[in-house]
C-alpha cells in the first residue's frame, strides 16, 4: 500500500474499512481490517493457492481519498540455505562450509553466493572450503533456478588464539585451549550486582581444560556469601562442585575430569566493595591411556610368552599405537600383545600413544625358570613350568598371611602338554561354606575359565589336570583377616594334551576346487622330538598312512581327488590326532575293465567290491559311478582302455555348474571303447548340464540306438571322441518346447570323428528348440545305399535351432552334406563357415553340400554361409523353398553340376560375394521369379562343360537381379556366359546389353570375361596370379576384408574366394 485513508469509526473500524484475508475467497485466514489513515503493511499470500482475497465495506455517509496498492507476485516457494554448523578451532585451519545439503526446498537448481569471500576457495559452490585464522562469521544466501531466494543463513568459525581474553557479565559457552580467564572488570576490579554462569569446553576432542590461577582477590567472607566463585568439574551446575572461593583463597589449579573435559564457573557479587577479581591461564591438557604390560610371568627356558594385558591399552582416545622394549626377542614391538621368547629373565617396558599423542607406560617381568624349583601365592603370577613345587606363601615351612588375595597361573612349557597338580598336603582355615579362606582351582588360563573347585579345611584338591586347549591351570587364594593353618604343597608335573594339537596341521593349497595338484603338509607348533605320521583320507573318515610321510613337514604331495590329511602325534605314547585339512580337486573316480594291458591310470583290474575311488579300486562301469556317488562340478570319471557294455544316462540328479564340468574322460579314443548292448542309447543325457566327454570311442550297432542322445541338456561337450554307428543317429541333440530350461543350450562337438554306415540316418541331427550349437573341427561321414544327411539341422512343431555354428569340419556325404530344413519352424541364425564338404553322387536333384529351405527371417537373423570348399554332387548350394537373407561369401564351389540353384521367390535379400565357381551345366541356375532379390557381385563363374546349352548362368523368368556386377565369367568352347529365358549369350559385352538387374543400368557392365587361370585345378588349389582378369574387377569389397585363407583384401583386389599373392605373380598361359 502506497497510501491508505478511510472514515474510522467510533470504536473500531465500523464505519467504513477494508477486510484482507489469506485466500481465494472469505473462508481464508483473515489478515487484518483496515481503517482511518492506518496503512497497513506488505501483506503476502501464505496458503497453497497465492491467492488474497480483499472485500470493502463503506457506509451511507462521508467519503476519505480511499487506497492505492501495488500488486507484484513473491516466491511461495523459498529455498531454504544451511551454511551448517558453527565451528570452534584451537589454531588456524581449513573448514568444509556449508550443510548435508546446503539448499532445499524452492526449485533446483541452485546458486549459491558465500560472503565475505575471504579465505574461500570459492564463493560460489555449495560446501566451499574456508582457510581461516581469525574468528569469522559467513553467511550464504541460496537462489533457485526461479529467482527466489533463501533467507540468508550464517556459520561461525571461532578460533581460539594465544591472546584471546575471557571476560564477560554474561553467561557464556567458551571453546578454548589457550588464552586468559579474568574476571567481568577485565584489568579493573570487577563489578557489583553480577551474576553470570560461564562453560569451558576444549576445542581439542579428548583433551581437558586445565585453568591456572595466577591471580585472585575477591571480597573475604568466613563462608563466602558476599562476593563468591563456584568452580564445577563439566559442563555445566548439574556437574561436580570442586569448591566455592572467595578473598584470596584461589582455586590455584584446576583440571577437568569429567568425560567432555570441560568445567564451569559461576560468579556472583553483591551491591558493596568490588575488588582485583582473578586471573587464569587457559590451557588443555590430555588424559594418557591406562596402561597393562600383564602380569609379571616365568616362563620356560627358550619358551614364548605373550606380553600385555586384556586390554594393554584403555581410556583416553583410541586408536593406540604401541612400543615395547626392549624388541630383540619380540615377535612385533608394534602390537599390543606380541609373543616373546628369551632365554634370560628380562624387563619387557611398553609405551602407548593415543590418538592425541598422549603417553602411558607399564612394564612386565619375565623370568626364566631353570633355577626356579619352588612357586608360592604371595603375587599375582602366571609361571611357565612342567616341574617343581607349589606351596602356599609361606613356602615349604607352611602357613599363608592373613587378608591374602593372589591368582597364580601355571601354563605348560610345550603346547602338547597339560600342567597338573597333586596335593600331599592342605589344610587352611575351614567353614562349611569356605567362606573364610579358600582355594579355588579353574581349568584354564585365568579364572574366567570354569571351576574345578573349592577347597578349605583338611579337604584336599588331590591330583588336579588341566583338560583345556592351553593346558593351564589357575589358582586363587583368599584369606580373611584372623586366623590361618599350615597351608598346603603339591607337585607340579605334566601330561599329553592333545586338545591342544587340534588346531595345528596346514596345508599349503586347498586346490582351485578342480584341478589335480601338489601340496606341502606341515605343523604350525613346534612338536619337538615327538614322532609324527601324516595320514591321508577320500571321505574323512577313513585314513591311511601316508608314504614317507613321518615327519613334521612333507612336501610336494602329489593329489589327484579331493584328499582330507592329518598328522599323528606320539606324546609320551599316547597318539593325539590333529585338525584335518582338505585339498579339494573335485572328486576323481577310476573305471576298468577286466584286463590292465594298455591300461593308463588304473592299477589293478575292476572288482564288484571296489569303491572306484583310487586307481588300485576302480569299478566295471561309468554307471557305477553315477548310481553310488552324488557326482557334481569337477570331479572326473577316468575311464581307462578297454570295452564296456553298459549304457551311459545321466540325468539332472549329476549335474556340474558353471564352475565347473563333470568330466568322463577316456584313456584314448582308439582304445577307450563303449558299445552297449541294451538296446538303448550308447550315451544319453537327459535334463543335466555341464558334462565333458572326451577321448571315447562310441560304437552304436544292431544292439544300440544313436551314440549320443542329447535331450533338454544344457553346457555340454563332446571333445576328440569317436562315434561310429549303424543304426539311427550317430549325434542326437534336440531340445524341448521352446519352455526356459527345456531347450538343449550351448553344445560343442570339437575335434570328433562321426561316421554313420545306416542307411538313411543322419551322423549328427540337431532338432527342435536348441540354441548355441556348435560343430568344430569335425570329420563328419555318411555312408549307405539310401540317401542322408551329413548334418541335419531340422526344426519342429516345438522349435528351430538358432545359432548354430558348423564350422571347419571335414563333412563327406553320398548326396546331401549340410541340411537347413525349417518346415515347421524357420532356422536362422546360423553359420557355415570353414568347412571342406564332399559329395560323392548325383543322384539326387536337390543333392547338395548345402541344402536350406525355409530359412532366414530377417538381416538379423540371416544365414552365413563362407570360407568353404563345397566339392562334387548334384549341386554345391541347393535353395529349396522359401530361403530369404542368406549371405554366401569366400567358397570355392566346384566339381559340381550346378554351383548354386534356386527353385523359389525369396522374400528378402540374398548375398552372393568374392565366390569360386568352378562347375560342370551351370554356376548360377534360377528357376521362374528366383532373381529380383538376390545381389551377386566379386564372383569367378568359370564353366567346364563344351555343351553349347550350358553357361555360367542360367535365368528363368522375367524379373531381373537386384544387382549383379564385377564377376568375372569364363566358358569353356561351346558353353556360355549367360541363359535367359531361352535367349543364349555367348559374351559379356552381349549379357551386359541385356537389362537384368532392377538397380541403375543393365547389369554386369564392369564385369569381364576371361580364363581366371587358375594355379592348379587338377589338386584343387584355386589360387590366381596378379596378371588374371579377376584381378582388375573390385571396387567394392561389401565388407568383406579377408579372403577365404584369412588374408587381407585390397582395392584394387581381386574377384573370388582368393586373392593373388605375391609368389604367385606370373604370366597366365592358356
Amino acid at each position: 500500500f502506497t497510501f491508505f485513508d478511510v472514515e474510522d469509526g467510533l470504536t473500531d473500524c465500523d464505519y467504513d474499512y477494508l477486510i484482507i484475508y489469506d485466500g481465494e475467497d472469505t473462508t481464508g485466514t483473515v489478515i487484518g481490517t483496515y481503517c482511518n489513515n492506518n496503512v497497513p503493511d506488505f501483506v503476502t499470500a501464505t496458503n497453497a493457492t497465492g491467492a488474497l482475497t480483499v472485500v470493502w465495506y463503506s457506509d451511507g455517509s462521508v467519503t476519505y481519498s480511499g487506497w492505492e496498492a501495488t500488486i507484484s507476485q513473491v516466491c511461495s516457494n523459498r529455498p531454504v540455505a544451511d551454511a551448517g554448523s558453527d565451528v570452534n578451532l584451537c589454531t588456524a585451519g581449513d573448514v568444509n562450509l556449508g550443510g548435508s545439503p546446503s539448499a532445499s526446498g524452492g526449485t533446483p537448481s541452485y546458486t549459491y553466493q558465500w560472503t565475505p569471500a575471504t579465505g574461500l576457495d570459492s564463493e560460489t559452490i555449495h560446501n566451499p572450503v574456508a582457510s581461516v585464522s581469525n574468528t569469522t562469521t559467513y553467511t550464504l544466501k541460496v537462489t533457485d533456478s526461479e529467482g527466489c531466494s533463501s533467507i540468508p543463513d550464517e556459520i561461525q568459525i571461532d578460533v581460539n588464539t594465544p591472546s584471546d581474553v575471557f571476560s564477560s557479565d554474561f553467561d557464556e559457552t567458551w571453546y578454548v585451549c589457550q588464552g586468559t580467564f579474568k574476571d567481568n572488570g577485565g584489568d579493573n576490579d570487577y563489578l557489583n550486582y553480577s551474576n553470570y554462569t560461564q562453560s569451558f569446553f576444549p576445542c581439542e576432542t579428548g583433551k581437558m581444560v586445565k585453568m591456572t590461577f595466577t591471580s585472585f582477590d575477591l571480597e573475604y567472607e568466613s563462608i563466602c556469601d558476599y562476593d563468591w566463585l563456584k568452580v564445577y568439574d563439566g559442563p555445566d551446575t548439574n556437574s561436580t562442585l570442586l569448591g566455592t572461593y572467595c578473598g584470596t583463597n584461589s582455586p590455584g589449579e584446576v583440571i577437568s575430569t569429567h568425560s567432555t573435559g570441560a568445567l564451569t564457573f559461576v560468579f556472583s557479587s553483591d551491591i558493596s566493595l568490588a575488588y582485583g577479581g582473578w586471573e587464569a591461564n587457559v590451557s588443555c591438557v590430555c588424559t594418557p591411556p591406562v596402561v597393562d604390560a600383564g602380569p609379571d610371568q616365568i616362563s620356560c627356558p627358550g619358551g614364548s610368552v605373550i606380553l600385555g594385558g586384556s586390554p594393554t591399552a584403555s581410556g583416553s582416545v583410541p586408536p593406540y599405537t604401541y612400543l615395547w622394549t626392549p624388541a630383540g626377542n619380540i615377535t612385533d614391538a608394534t602390537v599390543a600383545n606380541p609373543e616373546a621368547t628369551q632365554s634370560l629373565t628380562a624387563i619387557y617396558y611398553v609405551s602407548v600413544t593415543d590418538s592425541l599423542g598422549c603417553v602411558g607406560t607399564d612394564s612386565v617381568s619375565v623370568t626364566i625358570n631353570d633355577s626356579i624349583s619352588e612357586y608360592y601365592t604371595n603375587t599375582d603370577a602366571i609361571y611357565y613350568t612342567e616341574q617343581g613345587n607349589f606351596y602356599s606363601s609361606a613356602g615349604s615351612t607352611g602357613g599363608y598371611e592373613n587378608n591374602e588375595n593372589y591368582e597364580v597361573t601355571f601354563m605348560p612349557c610345550g603346547d602338547l602338554y597339560s600342567v597338573k597338580l597333586e596335593f600331599s598336603t592342605f589344610d587352611i582355615e575351614y567353614n562349611s561354606t569356605c567362606s573364610y579362606d579358600k582355594l579355588s582351582i579353574y581349568n584354564g588360563k585365568d579364572s574366567n575359565a570354569p571351576l574345578i573347585g573349592e577347597y578349605c579345611g583338611t579337604s584336599s584338591p588331590g591330583l588336579v589336570q588341566a583338560t583345556n586347549v592351553d593346558g593351564a591351570i589357575t589358582i586363587v587364594f583368599i584369606s580373611d583377616g584372623s586366623v590361618n593353618a599350615p597351608g598346603w604343597s603339591a607337585t607340579i608335573g605334566k601330561e599329553a594334551n592333545c586338545d591342544n594339537i587340534g588346531t595345528i596341521a596346514q596345508i599349503s593349497s586347498t586346490g582351485d576346487g578342480c584341478s589335480s595338484g601338489h601340496a606341502d603338509l606341515s605343523l604350525a607348533t613346534d612338536i619337538g622330538t615327538n614322532p609324527v605320521q601324516w595320514q591321508y583320507s577320500y571321505d574323512n573318515i577313513n585314513f591311511t598312512n601316508l608314504p614317507d610321510g613321518n615327519t613334521s613337514s612333507v612336501t610336494g604331495v602329489v593329489i589327484h581327488s579331493t584328499t582330507f590329511f592329518r598328522a599323528v602325534i606320539s606324546v609320551d605314547g599316547q597318539n593325539c590326532y590333529t585338525n584335518t585339512v582338505k585339498y579339494n580337486s573335485g572328486n576323481n573316480y577310476y573305471v576298468n575293465d577286466a584286463s590292465l594291458t594298455g591300461d593308463g591310470w588304473c592299477t589293478a583290474i575292476s572288482d564288484s567290491h571296489n569303491d572306484g575311488l583310487t586307481p588300485a579300486t576302480p569299478v566295471a562301469e561309468v554307471m557305477d559311478i553315477f548310481n553310488n556317488y552324488d557326482v557334481g562340478p569337477c570331479d572326473t570319471i577316468f575311464v581307462d582302455n578297454g570295452n564296456y557294455g553298459d549304457k551311459i544316462e545321466i540325468t539332472a540328479s549329476d549335474m556340474g555348474s558353471s564352475s565347473g564340468y563333470i568330466v568322463i574322460l577316456g584313456a584314448s579314443k582308439e582304445n577307450t571303447v563303449l558299445n552297449t548292448t541294451s538296446g538303448a542309447d550308447n550315451i544319453s543325457v537327459l535334463g543335466s548340464g555341464y558334462l565333458h566327454f572326451k577321448n571315447l570311442k562310441v560304437v552304436g550297432d544292431d544292439l544300440s540306438r544313436t551314440n549320443v542322445f542329447n535331450y533338454q541338456s544344457s553346457d555340454i561337450i563332446y571333445e576328440n571322441c569317436d562315434f561310429v554307428n549303424s543304426k539311427e543317429p550317430g549325434i542326437m541333440i534336440t531340445g524341448g518346447d521352446r519352455t526356459a530350461g527345456t531347450e538343449s543350450d550351448d553344445i560343442n562337438v570339437l575335434s570328433c570323428s562321426v561316421l554313420n554306415t545306416s542307411p538313411g540316418d543322419n551322423a549328427v541331427l540337431i532338432q527342435g528348440d536348441c540354441k548355441t550349437i556348435l560343430l568344430d573341427g569335425n570329420t563328419i561321414e555318411t555312408r549307405g545305399t539310401t540317401s542322408a544327411e551329413a548334418v541335419y539341422v531340422e526344426s519342429t512343431g516345438k522349435g528351430a535351432p538358432v545359432y548354430v555354428t558348423i564350422r571347419n569340419n571335414t563333412i563327406v556325404a553320398d548326396d546331401y552334406g549340410i541340411y537347413l530344413n525349417g518346415t515347421n519352424n524357420t532356422i536362422s541364425k546360423t553359420a557355415i563357415e570353414g568347412n571342406i564338404i564332399s559329395i560323392a553322387t548325383t543322384d539326387q536333384a536337390d543333392g547338395a553340400s548345402i541344402k536350406m529351405e525355409y530359412a532366414g527371417i530377417d538381416a538379423s537373423n540371416n544365414i552365413d554361409i563362407f570360407n568353404n570348399e563345397l566339392t562334387g554332387g548334384k549341386n554345391g548350394l541347393y535353395y529349396g523353398s522359401t530361403v530369404n537373407f542368406t549371405k554366401v561369401y569366400n567358397n570355392i564351389v566346384h566339381a559340381s553340376q550346378n554351383g548354386l540353384i534356386a527353385t523359389s521367390q525369396p522374400t528378402g535379400q540374398n548375398e552372393v560375394y568374392f565366390n569360386t565357381f568352378y562347375n560342370s551345366l551351370y554356376n548360377l541356375y534360377f528357376n521362374d521369379r528366383t532373381n529380383p532379390y538376390w545381389t551377386v557381385k566379386n564372383n569367378i563363374f568359370a564353366n567346364t562343360s563344351n555343351d553349347k546349352v550350358n553357361g555360367c548362368v542360367h535365368v528363368i523368368g522375367a524379373d531381373a537381379f537386384a544387382e549383379i556386377d564385377n564377376n568375372l565369367y569364363f566358358a569353356y568352347d561351346e558353353a556360355k556366359v549367360a541363359v535367359f529365358n531361352g535367349t543364349m549369350y555367348a559374351t559379356v559385352a552381349a549379357w551386359s546389353a541385356v537389362n537384368h538387374q532392377t538397380q541403375t543400368g543393365n547389369g554386369d557392365e564392369n564385369s569381364l570375361q576371361g580364363d581366371p587361370g587358375f594355379r592348379d585345378i587338377a589338386n584343387g588349389d584355386f589360387r590366381i596370379y596378379s596378371t588374371s582378369p579377376a584381378y582388375e574387377l573390385v571396387t567394392d569389397l561389401a565388407g568383406i576384408t579377408n579372403d577365404k585363407n584369412g588374408t587381407a583384401r585390397q582395392i584394387p583386389a581381386s574377384a573370388g574366394a582368393l586373392v593373388a599373392l605375391p609368389e604367385f605373380m606370373g604370366i597366365v598361359s592358356t
